[in-house]
């Protein structure tokens, strides 16, 4: 029988917002602690009835399960035909390697010594339906590299005496980490989308080489298909979605990255993702007092009835496109899903 440490480590080693686990143990009525070593020391053991433990277990198995599909993913969305998406469910699950190390723990991660003797190509797991759109699951080793503050008070006193001329330390943080990116092809919308898992840290040269390597052996699976010798070309434009979103009532802007007609660029955030910076005043009396400002990122967050997430989405366009008149982003990020209608909710945001 499998035992929520199982799954508590797994969503440890995905490095998954433990605020939202927090919130997630809440939901369920579940003891919650302030950190990961505290969490796993109080489900360390298991209440005594056999009834108990496995409802316990469950419940962790729930939480794992929808943050593996519905948490931090960068989602990058081509245009696909009926046609188009038959030949490719075919066709992928042809390539499923079912001797995989992936593959034999999957939904679960490997251990850290077989990770290390993975390739980092991504390796096609399993193929899920749901009505008639397919998931295919791709899992792959992953290097991040990735600086973090250092809180001088944590380190011991020589070290401390050490650093003593400096005001902020910082550290570079390397490691390895198996990711699980999906390729969903959508009959009903008539496209094809490719989630990146942003379980570790990726930039956009990145995210663009992960998808070029999924773009490049889905390609060739169209075959001879009439119609289709253009291929897929660029994944849709969500830049031109920047001025819509903003200019929507719903939802929260948090954060708004934007050029000015004052030769500034501005990259302001609210501190708190309940808060909205369209109602904030230096916000409000800039944007009057300049007239017009070219904006090229945004993040805005949703409540939906009924979940403990703040679904998010991000459009992480750079200054350099403001204003540009062929300015293209090839995907955006969501973040904050609890459930799988939170992440629904998003992509129908970006229609």
């Amino acid at each position: 029988m499998s035992h929520p440490h199982d799954y508590l480590n797994a969503l440890r080693s995905r490095s998954i917002s433990f605020r939202m686990l927090q919130s997630e143990l809440r939901a369920k009525g579940l003891a919650a602690a302030s950190g990961w070593d505290g969490l796993l020391q109080r489900y360390a053991t298991l209440p005594g009835a056999a009834e108990e433990r496995n409802e316990l277990t469950e419940h962790f198995k729930d939480i794992y399960s929808r943050q593996l599909f519905y948490g931090r993913k960068a989602v990058s969305i081509y245009a696909a035909d009926e046609a188009v998406i038959q030949r490719l469910t075919v066709g992928l699950a042809d390539l499923v390697d079912n001797t995989s190390p992936f593959a034999a723990r999957y939904p679960m991660p490997v251990d850290e010594a077989t990770l290390r003797q993975c390739s980092f190509d991504p390796v096609l797991v399993s193929v899920e339906r749901d009505g008639d759109n397919v998931r295919i699951i791709s899992s792959c080793k992953r290097f991040y590299k990735a600086r973090e503050p250092i809180e001088m008070s944590a380190l011991e006193e020589s070290a401390q005496t050490a650093l003593s001329g400096y005001d902020e330390v910082f550290g570079v943080k390397m490691g390895i980490v198996q990711a699980f990116d999906f390729i969903v092809l959508r009959s009903d919308l008539n496209r094809l989308e490719i989630h990146i898992d942003l379980c570790c840290p990726m930039v956009a040269e990145d995210l663009s080489r992960a998808r070029s390597w999924y773009m490049e052996r889905i390609s060739p699976l169209i075959g001879d298909l009439d119609g289709w010798s253009a291929g897929f070309g660029l994944p849709k434009n969500f830049f031109p979605l920047i001025s819509t979103l903003y200019n929507t009532p719903d939802g929260n802007v948090i954060s708004l990255g934007h050029a000015t007609g004052t030769k500034s660029v501005k990259e302001e955030k609210m501190r708190q993702r309940s808060l909205d910076l369209r109602e904030e005043l230096f916000h409000k009396e800039g944007i009057r007092a300049i007239g017009h400002t070219d904006a090229f990122s945004i993040m805005k967050a949703w409540s939906v009835d009924g979940s403990i997430g703040r679904p998010t989405v991000t459009i992480p366009g750079h200054f350099s496109i403001a204003g540009a008149i062929n300015a293209h982003v090839p995907h955006v990020i969501v973040e904050g899903c609890a459930t799988r209608e939170d992440f629904e909710t998003i992509l129908a945001k970006l229609n």
